[in-house]
Formats: C-alpha cells, sequence, structure tokens
C-alpha cells in the first residue's frame, strides 16, 4: 500500500498473493468459538519465580526457558508467556460454554502449553499430552492465534480460538 498525496493505492506484493491465495477455502469464514486475554505485573511474577522453594519456573517448557534466558528481559518474556498459557484456558473455557474445561487442576499441564516463535518472532501456541488431546476432543479443528505484548512492568496476551465450534462430547 503506498500514499499518493490524498489517495491510497493499494497494490499486493506477489508474495503476498500467492500467500492469500495458499489459504483454505474457508479460512476468514471460521467463527470465533472463544476470546481469552491475561495481564502480569512482571516484577510480582519475577518475585515468584525467584522465591526459595518455588515450582513455578516448571510451568515452562526447556525451549520456553532457553528462549527467555537469551532475552534482554527473561522475566518479560515468560511472564508473557504465562499469560499466553492463561488466556487459552480462558479462551477455551469460552469456547465450550457452560461446559468445564476438560483437564485436571494439576500443574502439570501448564508446561503441556508452549508459546514457540517462528523465524521472524511470531508466537505461535503448540499443545500437547493432555492438553492436546482435550483440546483436539472439544474443539475438533480450531485453531488458536496469540499475541504476546510487554510493556513497562506489565505483559499481556490474547488467545482466539476458531473453527467450526466447540464439541463437548
Amino acid at each position: 500500500m503506498s500514499l499518493r498525496g490524498n489517495q491510497v493505492a493499494s497494490s499486493p506484493q506477489p508474495s503476498l498473493a500467492r500467500s492469500l491465495a495458499s489459504l483454505p477455502r474457508d479460512w476468514g469464514r471460521q467463527g470465533v468459538c472463544g476470546v481469552g486475554m491475561d495481564t502480569v505485573k512482571i516484577s510480582d511474577f519475577a518475585a515468584q519465580l525467584q522465591m526459595p522453594g518455588s515450582t513455578f519456573s516448571q510451568v515452562f517448557t526447556a525451549q520456553e526457558q532457553q528462549v527467555a534466558s537469551l532475552r534482554p528481559a527473561p522475566a518479560a518474556s515468560l511472564a508473557a508467556r504465562w499469560a499466553a498459557k492463561e488466556a487459552l484456558v480462558k479462551a477455551w473455557s469460552q469456547a465450550l460454554g457452560p461446559l468445564p474445561l476438560p483437564l485436571p487442576d494439576s500443574p502439570a499441564i501448564w508446561s503441556q502449553i508452549e508459546v514457540v516463535s517462528d523465524s521472524v518472532h511470531r508466537p505461535r501456541l503448540v499443545l500437547s499430552g493432555e492438553v492436546l488431546a482435550a483440546f483436539s476432543r472439544t474443539c475438533p479443528g480450531a485453531m488458536c492465534q496469540v499475541s504476546l505484548c510487554h510493556e513497562d512492568d506489565f505483559a499481556s496476551a490474547i488467545v482466539i480460538v476458531s473453527g467450526s465450534g466447540a464439541n463437548p462430547g
């Protein structure tokens, strides 16, 4: 898109046109099933990570911890990832309507929700174990989009679960 005087001229790049042509035919026509958002105060989160005997770091995969350790602000990186995990649970719960989340209330589930980044640092969620099985069963074919943000002393994430709808069975 370029600006010419007061007019906006739009000319998609060839690579963008190819990318759009490769999307599934029903992309964008599937409804939003659930939206979740979470915000974490980074300084409080960092203090929790440092508490003696804290098992909070166990909610992150080895890859999440490694990526965070390479960032200028590791606690902010982990806080944003924690917010994403919480936001996924909220979005998934919303997609299920009045039904309860089909997971045990266990610390072990949190490391089965992983935030990874692609080559240009766009985050995405990767589910595994019990979480993947339960999500696939209750929201077959659904997709999760995630966006992370950290500014000043706060980290936030939003997750959108989209697809043809939840399958509570």
